[in-house]
């Protein structure tokens, strides 16, 4: 499957379950492809590649930029199984708790 294709499938499938999900047209270089606000005040992003799809040397300077200035996890998805279940790990965190993906 194309990334597109994919990610347009994870858009649809993310907002059958309430929420909001930004893609930013067109892309500045590195930024993640997905964020999905979920909640007030409530978000995530995801880097969605295909099976044989890497991070390019920008996108891993991004997400690193994210994580160390902001605190802000990039996750990278291959499938909308794996993007639905990282939906499910932030819905089912406690309000104190925080989400990290190393």
């Amino acid at each position: 499957m194309h990334e597109s294709r994919l990610q347009a499938s994870i858009k649809t499938a993310l907002e059958a379950l309430g929420c909001l999900v930004i893609k930013v047209e067109p892309p500045p270089v590195g930024v993640p492809d997905l964020l999905v606000i979920y909640a007030p005040n409530k978000h995530f992003w995801l880097e969605i590649k295909t099976s044989t799809g890497r991070l390019s040397k920008p996108q891993i300077a991004y997400h690193k930029l994210l994580k160390v200035k902001h605190n802000e996890v990039v996750n990278v998805v291959r499938t909308k199984d794996e993007a639905l279940a990282v939906y499910q790990r932030f819905t089912q965190l406690p309000e104190t708790g925080n989400f990290t993906n190393h």
